[in-house]
């Protein structure tokens, strides 16, 4: 049987089965047997398409779960805003399991993604030409948000199965040798009308929220500023020498209300406790 064949085999039937202890182990070894140096194919999920070989952890989820981020989506589904034309920027897209979902179930909206690492956009890039519907809806851009506008390395993966951990500071999970990037601040892209100013953001760029967020400047300082989704990771901020609640501290002092999306999906007050926790934060005005 061929190894397509039975990788869309055994993703139905693992999706089918539901959550179980050791899904994500017996997962990852299939893919490892099914999938790996194989070329692309397509599959629906969410209601887009997306081109995979399972080769790495997000394609591995979206293929065997059906999803990638649920916490992420459900946030975004929580606090986007009622009026219609919205924008929704989408920083660290990586392959689109954010972005395909959300601009194909969101109609009304404007999606702006945001990938800096070359080969993971041609993925991206990919994935959007397998979605002719959402072309006119969502704008791709290879850039990394910084809180300055220059060249910057950006250093790649070294774990051939997660693309995701590639980053814009030297880890010990990344490439010694980055390439260099361009660099931009959000509010250079609003200012230059480069990019519609946002009404809601998503940020996951493994440990530089908080260079993104300086990006953002004054328009975090509106009454009206954008609702914030982003990925709280102290152990980033850590190993960086810096404090780990570095990101939270910086969305409060700009009148932020901070509310953790917990693993059942149900929601929670960011508390003290919490600033030690990796977590997904949703951030809005206080009223």
């Amino acid at each position: 049987m061929p190894r397509k064949t039975m990788l869309k085999l055994s993703s139905g039937l693992m999706r089918s089965l539901g959550p179980f202890k050791g899904k994500g182990h017996i997962s990852r070894q299939l893919s490892k047997l099914l999938s790996w140096n194989t070329s692309p194919m397509l599959i629906e999920r969410q209601g887009v398409c997306f081109a995979v070989n399972g080769a790495d952890l997000i394609e591995q989820q979206l293929i065997f779960n059906g999803i990638y981020g649920k916490n992420v989506h459900l946030g975004l589904e929580a606090f986007k805003p009622t009026h219609h034309d919205f924008v929704f920027w989408d920083i660290g897209a990586n392959i689109g399991s954010v972005t395909l979902p959300f601009a194909k179930n969101n109609p009304q909206a404007i999606v702006c993604s945001f990938e800096p690492s070359p080969p993971v956009l041609t993925r991206l890039s990919r994935n959007i030409a397998a979605n002719p519907s959402l072309h006119d809806k969502i704008h791709c851009f290879n850039l990394a948000l910084s809180n300055q506008t220059t060249l910057t390395p950006f250093f790649p993966s070294n774990e051939h199965h997660n693309s995701g951990i590639g980053g814009l500071y030297k880890d010990h999970n990344r490439e010694n040798i980055p390439v260099y990037v361009q660099s931009i601040t959000a509010k250079e892209l609003v200012d230059q009308g480069i990019c519609p100013r946002p009404d809601i953001i998503k940020v996951d760029v493994e440990g530089w929220e908080l260079e993104v967020l300086e990006g953002f400047g004054s328009i975090l300082q509106e009454k009206k500023a954008p609702n914030i989704l982003f990925e709280h990771s102290p152990y980033r901020f850590e190993a960086r020498g810096l404090s780990k609640s570095v990101v939270p501290d910086l969305l409060q002092q700009n009148g932020y209300k901070l509310i953790v999306i917990q693993p059942d999906g149900t929601q929670a007050p960011f508390v003290e406790s919490m600033r030690n926790t990796h977590c997904d934060v949703m951030a809005t005005k206080k009223s």
